[in-house]
């Protein structure tokens, strides 16, 4: 039997999943292909609205159940509230055919984006309101002339008129659809405030920016004084839209200001938001609310949670008439969408398969805490198309196609295309750890397969001093996992503790919950994580919120996401025992023990064997100096284990480079002079080696 499907999603429970890395119609989409393979055709498909095709040996109401079952428990809605979210009609063959036949007359295939979806959600006053008021204010014969006036007053501005091209550019831009729904708000309501000369309700009005550094801030200023200008609600300045500053020099900044030409004022209040009742700063507040008639003011903090935005958007109110917009992280597909964007306007395309490299490229940028976001995203690109035109210089074969190849060659990652066992194979003293690792590997895959089994939590902790490998141990975990189908990405997210943590009240929740919205699917790796911990007495701390804000992360994706919390024993013990909820949800435990002299000596060669030529006397002076480190030294906390043996490595190349180069060699070849040289740098001084003792025994 041949069906046709029509599906509506309510607009407004949609827009709430608008950051979700798969839209809900896409999800249900990809449901329904898998669920029937080859026999569905979409013929029409929308923001929150799709038509397909389908060819079903069933009836229709198992149809029905089966697709309104998975949408219900994916998001996990109730019945009562699936009526009002989700409406499904079906029609059989009969209808279908008439209904081809029309395709086939003309038909267009419907396409409604998010912003159109905007467009038609951000009215500010309904159709009944007009017709309303027309009635009270009809007099005789006068409606027809009164209703042309409304219609001139409400349509759509003409087509490539300023604002046109204002509003483009504001819809290029990537996410910020809180910004974009402001901006369709002031084209909305711009011919009424012309209409009744009622500019100073709107020019008195400022607002409150959510977002974080690098999201583009400047940009979208400018975006909106070019907007303002364009709906002719104030004449901006011809140079310098915008003036951004911070609360300290924002009274100096205010003489910039004229009179007959408008600006966009921005200030930074991030390090306010715990005093903002401070009379100094009510004070500007109030000098502020009086130049209202030279610029828009627009104070600007980090992205935080909505609680503290209403509240300090309270307490702006509490002087001047402000609005709140937030601006999210950007999702792993707005990040992706902006790339993109950013290789094909220096003339080059990217591949699907290069798209995987480029997304592990942005999680080691975001490793240490410090990301810009747009700005950090533009880098890489320029990182990638340099290596990409280098390439082509050096091979004289020009290809603007970045493939998997060049993406991979700007990762640092040293992970190749060997299996996740075998990279395991590959560690010294790896024995231990691989069956521990397969032991914990059998546990997830027993109950991945047997579905009377609940699924367990796969989140684990690391515990030794550092060096031992955890980090190159969790990344061939996320590796095995994916290669098992444990997780759908398996790549790695590599974080400090106090990484999770922000500057500012409010900002700490939203930023641990990106950083794992980022993991999902995949490992995230938390080193020193026990700094996350402070006793009660610690007073004001975010660690706590971090902590609170993780331990729900790992409980809601329990099976899509691996955090591996990392750290010295003692403190992770402390961190465990000082947080019961953390503990119950993290059932493994693996311990990474110093290495011995021996391995310490192995994991050397194998640097030197993998990298370059040497020659014989290296090795042996390298074993002699291992073999003579105290036991103090390779036992103590400070000791950095591999850590210390790849600086040593490091140094004796340098210093071997360094002499060919004297020398006029053009390749390089390790000896053991060069690693005498460099054993006498200070922090290989100071290791102390065993010496024999005077006298006799």
């Amino acid at each position: 039997m041949k069906y046709k499907i029509t599906v509506e999603l309510d607009d407004i429970w949609v827009l709430k999943h608008q950051h979700d890395d798969t839209l809900p119609i896409d999800v249900l989409k990809e449901f329904v292909s898998k669920e029937y393979e080859n026999n569905v055709e979409v013929i029409e498909q929308s923001f929150s609205h799709i038509v397909f095709n389908l060819q079903a040996n069933v009836e229709t109401s198992v149809i029905q159940n089966t697709m309104l079952n998975y949408f219900s428990t994916y998001y996990q809605v109730t019945d009562e509230d699936k009526e009002s979210i989700i409406k499904m009609t079906l029609e059989a063959e009969t209808s279908l055919e008439k209904n081809d036949d029309a395709d086939d007359d003309g038909a267009e295939f419907s396409e409604e984006s998010l912003d159109e979806l905007l467009d038609r959600l951000a009215g500010i006053y309904s159709d009944d309101d007009e017709d309303d008021e027309d009635d009270e204010d009809d007099e005789d014969d006068e409606d027809d002339e009164d209703d042309e006036d409304d219609n001139k007053l409400n349509s759509p501005l003409p087509q490539n008129s300023d604002t046109d091209i204002a509003m483009n550019a504001i819809n290029d831009l990537i996410g910020a659809s809180e910004f974009k729904a402001l901006c369709k708000e002031i084209i909305t309501i711009a011919p009424q405030i012309k209409e009744n000369k009622n500019f100073d309700t709107f020019l008195s009005r400022s607002y409150l920016f959510s977002i974080n550094s690098g999201y583009g801030l400047t940009t979208t200023l400018n975006a909106l004084a070019k907007l303002i200008d364009s709906c002719g609600l104030a004449t901006f300045a011809k140079r310098r839209l915008v003036i951004e500053t911070n609360v300290e020099n924002a009274l100096d900044k205010l003489d910039l200001l004229d009179v007959d030409e408008y600006r966009i004022f921005a200030i930074d209040i991030s390090d306010k938001m715990s005093s903002l009742n401070d009379p100094a700063f009510k004070k500007l507040l109030n000098v502020l609310a009086c130049n209202y008639d030279k610029a828009i003011f627009v104070f600007v903090i980090p992205f935080v949670d909505k609680e503290v935005l209403k509240n300090t958007c309270h307490a702006l109110n509490d002087v001047m008439f402000v609005k709140e917009v937030s601006f999210s992280p950007l999702t792993k597909k707005e990040m992706e969408t902006f790339a993109i964007k950013e290789i094909e306007k220096r003339n080059f395309t990217i591949s699907k398969n290069a798209l995987d490299s480029f997304h592990a490229r942005i999680a080691e940028e975001k490793s240490d805490g410090r990301f810009y976001g747009l700005k950090t995203i533009t880098k890489v690109v320029n990182e990638l198309i340099y290596t990409k035109q280098l390439a082509n210089a050096l091979s004289k074969k020009p290809n603007r196609v970045i493939s998997k190849k060049d993406a991979n060659s700007i990762c640092h990652s040293d992970l190749n295309d060997l299996t996740g066992y075998q990279l395991l194979e590959k560690l010294v003293a790896s024995d231990k750890l691989k069956e521990k690792i397969d032991e914990i590997v059998s546990q997830i895959m027993l109950a991945k397969q047997d579905k009377s089994l609940k699924a367990p939590c796969i989140h684990m902790q690391f515990v030794g001093n550092p060096g031992t490998g955890k980090t190159t141990v969790a990344r061939i975990i996320g590796k095995i996992l994916k290669e098992k189908g444990v997780l759908r990405v398996g790549s790695f997210h590599e974080y400090a503790g106090r990484d999770l943590c922000g500057k500012y009240i409010g900002e700490t929740a939203p930023k641990t919950a990106s950083i794992c919205r980022d993991a999902y699917g995949s490992v995230l790796f938390i080193d020193e994580a026990y700094s996350l911990y402070r006793t009660e007495d610690a007073g004001r701390d975010y660690g706590r919120e971090a902590l609170d804000t993780l331990i729900a992360e790992m409980e809601n994706h329990r099976t899509d996401l691996v955090v591996i919390l990392a750290g010295y024993s003692d403190e992770m013990g402390l961190l465990m025992k000082g947080n019961s909820g953390l503990s119950s949800r993290i059932p493994y435990k693996i311990e990474f023990p110093n290495f011995t002299r021996d391995q310490l000596a192995e994991i050397f060669e194998n640097m030197v064997k993998g990298s370059f030529k040497f020659s014989d006397d290296l090795l042996v002076a390298s074993k002699k100096y291992f073999a003579e480190l105290s036991e103090d030294f390779i036992t103590s906390k400070e000791f950095s284990n591999a850590r210390f043996v790849r600086n040593l490595f490091e140094r004796t190349w340098a210093k071997a480079s360094m002499r060919c180069q004297l020398a006029g060699l053009t390749s390089i070849t390790l000896t053991g002079a060069d690693f005498e040289i460099a054993i006498m740098d200070d922090e290989f001084k100071k290791t102390e080696p065993k010496r024999r003792k005077i006298g006799f025994n």
